[in-house]
């Protein structure tokens, strides 16, 4: 019988402890692709700036991602989600939220209409940077650059170390180019 529980207690060991290792895995398709915020520890910003005629107002920082697809599909990115968080002047953790997305980046004028409707497509082994891109070349193509702003003021004034989780939005396409799963994955990193 003691036999019987020591096997018993130590297969339970097993099994509880293969658990705690999967659940710090990444699952699914996005486990092989990877995501690099570019610069990886984006400068914050103390002062406020006027581009292209919007104002934005300090704290800010600025970065760019680029992407390597690992996966044995392709996949779309429709949007940008990023939520940054630091402990504020009152000493609470406090977070701003950011959405980019492609249509942010429309225009007209009195020739041209110039319309996005996504990020870019990552075919399997492609490594590359979010962008913009239209099949009419007198529209604006290239990285697109995320610029956060109005963030949050630290407890202290010296350290302006955010912590941002990045989240890429999209989905895995099927051989016909339909969406066939979604895209989910997750990055962490800090500014400076």
């Amino acid at each position: 019988m003691r036999v019987l529980n020591a096997a018993l207690a130590t297969s339970l060991i097993l099994i509880a402890s293969t658990g705690l290792v999967q659940c710090g895995q990444q699952k699914g398709k996005t486990a092989n692709v990877t995501i690099y915020p570019i610069p990886a520890e984006p400068i914050v910003i103390t002062a406020d700036v006027t581009s292209g005629g919007k104002k934005f107002t300090a704290p800010w920082f600025d970065f760019t991602i680029k992407m390597k697809n690992g996966s044995d599909q392709p996949f779309v990115i429709v949007a940008i989600m990023a939520s940054v968080s630091i402990t504020d002047s009152s000493g609470a953790i406090a977070t701003k939220d950011f959405a980019g997305d492609p249509g942010q980046a429309n225009f007209e004028n009195e020739v041209i209409i110039c319309q996005y409707s996504d990020f870019g497509t990552f075919t399997v082994g492609e490594e590359d940077y979010i962008k913009i891109t239209h099949s009419d070349t007198s529209c604006p193509n290239g990285i697109r650059v995320f610029r956060v702003d109005g963030l949050p003021k630290p407890i202290n004034a010296n350290n302006y170390r955010y912590r941002v989780k990045l989240k890429p939005l999209g989905y895995f396409m099927d051989t016909a180019g339909l969406p066939d799963d979604r895209f989910e994955k997750e990055k962490t990193f800090y500014t400076q």
